[in-house]
């Protein structure tokens, strides 16, 4: 008798477990194209354009909040996308399509995937333009403005823009300005302002040739 018991309760501990599997399968909506392994609360699982493959078989009791485990290196699908959302985060692309600034929001659920082009989101500041402000989040809203430069007070600022002995950088933050004798690539690297030789040229150095150019010229 406790061996017919023991082995119906087995039988519906292993249904219950089938039930939570098969339930884990329909969950494809949920998931990111870019996302190649995912956790669907209880097993890992492979996927392949968004859709499960094959997972783990392990017995959970608990199922718990599904999530991406890992995403593909692809890049993203469009080449004239500047800023790309994957159904979580959003990235900045380059000329060569590559990422470069990306948020880091971690997600329980994924929405579609899409090129966003909207210009009340995507702040895009030049040096035409200057620091851009940028605008409050509605409470009652979901978009969240991205900025393509660095941000400060509020504000955006383009790559290169120079404020208080710091420039905005490539790595999208404010980076002190470097002295004389530097390694640089721009002018606005350097405190003097001028980068010549891939050297930042000290004041001093620009007064002396400022000079020798008045003896010439009177």
């Amino acid at each position: 008798m406790n061996k017919l018991i023991l082995t119906i309760s087995l039988m519906l501990i292993l249904s219950t477990y089938s039930i939570l599997a098969q339930n884990s399968d329909d969950s494809n909506s949920d998931i990111p194209k870019s996302c190649v392994k995912w956790y669907d609360g209880c097993n890992d699982c492979s996927v392949v354009n968004g859709k499960i493959e094959s997972c783990t078989e392990r017995a959970c009791l608990v199922q718990n909040p599904t999530k991406c485990l890992a995403y593909s290196d692809i890049k993203q699908p469009s080449s004239d996308c500047k800023l790309y959302y994957d159904g979580c985060n959003t990235c900045l692309y380059d000329e060569n399509n590559e990422p470069g600034k990306c948020t880091d929001r971690a997600c329980i659920k994924y929405e579609t995937p899409k090129c966003i082009d909207d210009s009340d989101q995507y702040i895009a500041p030049t040096k035409e333009t200057g620091p851009i402000k940028i605008p409050s989040k509605e409470p009652t809203s979901e978009k969240e403005s991205f900025c393509s430069g660095c941000e400060s007070e509020d504000k955006c600022y383009p790559l290169g823009y120079r404020k208080s002995g710091n420039f905005c950088s490539d790595n999208y933050e404010f980076t002190s300005q470097s002295e004389s004798d530097s390694q640089c690539e721009n002018n606005f690297e350097c405190s003097s302002n001028l980068c010549i030789s891939n050297k930042c040229v000290s004041p001093s150095l620009i007064d002396k040739i400022l000079n020798w150019f008045k003896g010439i010229f009177g």
